[in-house]
């Protein structure tokens, strides 16, 4: 047998051993069956001896094991059941036994509480009635008590593991074992159907929520540029995409592309409009012009009516001359009005073409604002869903890792130790005994997420 079994079989059966012995005994010092000492006495012997081979095999550490709150402790006399009772440390460390009271427990060994438990025992008279209703004193001895643990402080694993929380703990527990009893490693604590597809999936849909994302921020710096009135992205903007330099040049070009031809289409309606208006301020300016001869035409024409009126007046020239002056005039003036009523026409067209230039360069100016601010949501999402997948990932890639590696993985293990506010100082690995009220924290290691593919 191993030095590790021998340590948890002794263990196990020493507190046993000793009750047996306390009672073994208990029968031959009180003579309550003379006839069978001599049988008592070779059992206590062969008892004796297994006990002395138990604690050396004990070692050191378990017999000196201190009681923590939430260890049950059992009691029990030869002869009497005044004192049979099981009281668990409560949260101050201490026990409450009958004809006792309270005993500090927490942070002696179990000899140790024996001892003290005895040594109050030894100033107590307990008043037993015989058969015949006399009353006579007993004062009892420490062969005759026994004590013992019979419910151990529970053990905490906490981490990667199946089903983390409290455990039964029993002496011997090993790291090993208390990760059996909690399901064993599992970083998810739910089951898959397969790591190795649900990876393979969740590292495509990575792959192209970050090429969409490349694009995104592409889009951006052109529209920057373009909101700027450059007619290129900067070249220095390639850092700021975050990717290799040759899959950044690419993306740039094409948007470089986009940039030129969005700037050749707006300025060839800009020179439309620009052209329709230089036509419209000729024409006006034309119309003017026709407009102050028409001007000075009829006021002609008014002047030479007022002398043939002088003249027909006096009679120098016939009514008929008069007459064709008033035609005159009043040609001349329709002249006159229709040219002022066409440059009217004129000028309100070249308004309305200022007006669509201004119109046109400002939805050019919202077009594009509307684009970065939808551009910049629409990189917001992606950045939200490339993080949740690479959480994702992690966690398959953790779980696909420790299928791959099994048995042979090593987790990091913790133990905290009940009492101490310092971490287990010794060496641990997954044959390392716990104690009671020890906290097991398991931690598996993390397999890195690779990197999105170009």
């Amino acid at each position: 047998m191993s030095e590790q079994s021998c340590l948890r079989a002794s263990r196990t059966v020493l507190p046993r051993l000793r009750e047996m012995w306390c009672l073994g005994v208990g029968f031959v010092l009180m003579g309550v069956f003379p006839q069978a000492a001599p049988v008592a006495r070779r059992f206590i012997g062969v008892l004796s001896a297994c006990i002395v081979a138990a604690i050396m095999a004990s070692g050191p550490a378990w017999a000196e094991y201190l009681l923590n709150p939430g260890d049950v402790i059992s009691i029990a006399t030869i002869g009497s059941d005044d004192l049979k009772q099981s009281a668990m440390i409560d949260a101050e460390g201490e026990l409450t036994l009958p004809l006792i009271g309270r005993v500090k427990a927490a942070g002696l060994t179990i000899d140790d509480l024996r001892t003290r438990v005895v040594s109050i025992l030894a100033t107590k008279v307990l008043r037993r009635l015989t058969a015949d209703g006399r009353e006579y004193p007993v004062v009892l001895s420490a062969s005759q008590l026994s004590l013992m643990i019979s419910q151990y402080a529970p053990v905490y694993v906490t981490g990667d593991v199946a089903k983390p929380g409290e455990q039964t703990y029993r002496p011997g527990l090993t790291v090993r074992q208390a990760v059996a009893l909690a399901g064993g490693y599992d970083v998810m604590r739910f089951r898959m159907q397969n790591p190795f597809l649900e990876a393979a999936d969740l590292q495509a849909e990575y792959n192209g929520l970050w090429a969409e994302y490349v694009q995104r921020q592409a889009e951006l710096l052109r529209i920057k540029a373009e909101l700027a009135g450059e007619t290129r992205i900067d070249t220095q903007s390639v850092a700021k995409l975050g990717v290799p330099a040759a899959s950044a040049s690419r993306t740039l070009d094409l948007q470089n592309e986009v940039l030129a031809s969005r700037v050749e289409d707006r300025k060839k309606e800009l020179a439309s409009l620009v052209d329709g208006i230089a036509q419209e301020n000729k024409r006006v300016a034309t119309l003017a012009e026709l407009e102050q001869k028409e001007s000075e035409g009829s006021v002609a024409d008014q002047g030479e009516y007022d002398r043939v009126k002088v003249l027909f007046d006096k009679g120098a020239v016939p009514i008929t001359r008069v007459s064709e002056m008033r035609r005159l005039i009043l040609i001349s003036s329709t002249r006159e009005l229709q040219t002022l009523v066409q440059r009217y026409g004129v000028e309100r067209e070249q308004q309305e073409l200022s007006r669509k230039l201004q119109h046109y360069r400002d939805q050019i100016q919202i077009g594009i604002l509307e684009d970065l601010v939808k551009t910049e949501l629409d990189i917001k999402k992606l950045h939200a869903r490339l993080q949740a997948t690479q959480e994702k990932i992690v966690y398959t890639s953790m779980v696909k890792s420790q299928l791959v590696r099994g048995g042979d993985s090593k987790p990091d293990l913790t133990i905290h130790r009940a009492g101490n506010a310092q971490v287990f100082s010794g060496p641990i690995d997954q044959d390392t005994q716990l104690l009671p009220g020890d906290v097991l924290e398991v931690m598996l290691h993390v397999a890195p997420v690779p990197a999105p593919s170009e």
